[in-house]
């Protein structure tokens, strides 16, 4: 009887060790599964929706979305032009586009400066299985390389983090701003919702968050970025493209300043222009 207690409470230990190995982190090499190809981020009205695998999609969790990996797979993602890796964990189904092999999260995304590109090559390597999310982009005992965008405002429930001081803002005119804007000057194109147009006396600095050929595209990405709390956007129309611009900041090293809050406190890439 004592032979027998003796084997159940070994067979029990071994397996306690091997159910926390998996329910932490396995980084066994698995099947040895590598692939290359293009990988892009979420879009981020897809923060706090459900994936094809059930969990919530929070953009600064280190996760991302993978055709045919098992969810909990851990994958290790470096950009073959840059070297810069991430470790993310797969749970979600996709992409769909054929040309894509992976769809990162934001947090993700940034840690190898996707964001500011939107594509890039990059190469997968199966490092494990987990439960839980990579801290940081990196497998437990990995010392994690100098990164712009740890310690972000976020918390894995959701709380939102509070906007930076925003830099001056331009008043033009005494003219009421248009409901959802705190801008007074806007324009307004046919039967479009006016919207914040770059003052043309406006000079110093900016930040530059994205540029796109369509006005509507990025009419619907200012007041996305404006519901996050990001103040001070502009359209800035510069050489047939809409610049989403911060404006504006007496000088370039404020304007970095902000920039660099902005990348911690709201998972936001950019870069600093000088308006005229």
């Amino acid at each position: 009887m004592k032979y027998i207690l003796t084997v159940t409470g070994l067979l029990f230990s071994l397996f306690h060790i091997h159910s926390q190995s998996y329910y932490n982190y396995n980084t066994s090499s698995g099947s040895g599964f590598t692939q290359e190809g293009n990988a892009v981020y979420y879009a981020d009205y897809m923060h706090g929706k459900r994936t094809a695998m059930g969990e919530v999609y929070r953009r600064e969790e280190f996760t991302a979305a993978h055709k045919t990996l098992p969810g909990g797979t851990l994958v290790r993602v470096t950009r073959l032009d840059n070297g810069q890796s991430v470790v993310v964990r797969i749970n979600d189904r996709g992409p769909f586009d054929p040309d894509v092999i992976i769809d990162l999260s934001r947090a993700a995304a940034m840690k190898i400066g996707l964001v500011r590109k939107g594509r890039a090559r990059v190469r997968l390597e199966n490092v494990g299985r987990s439960n839980t999310n990579p801290v940081n982009g990196v497998l437990p005992g990995e010392a994690p390389p100098p990164n712009p965008y740890s310690n972000m405002g976020y918390s894995s429930k959701g709380a939102t983090a509070q906007p930076p001081k925003a830099p001056s803002n331009y008043s033009y005119g005494s003219a009421p701003a248009p409901t959802g804007y705190n801008y007074a000057n806007t324009t307004v194109r046919g039967n479009m919702e006016p919207y914040p147009s770059l003052p043309p006396s406006a000079s110093g600095y900016g930040i530059q968050l994205a540029s796109y050929t369509n006005l509507n595209n990025a009419r619907n990405q200012l007041r996305q970025l404006e519901n996050q709390g990001i103040q001070n956007l502009y359209l800035w129309q510069k050489g047939g493209y809409y610049k989403i611009v911060i404006a504006s900041f007496a000088s370039k090293n404020a304007a970095a300043a902000y920039l660099d809050q902005l990348k911690r406190q709201h998972l936001q890439d950019g870069l600093v222009v000088k308006l005229r």
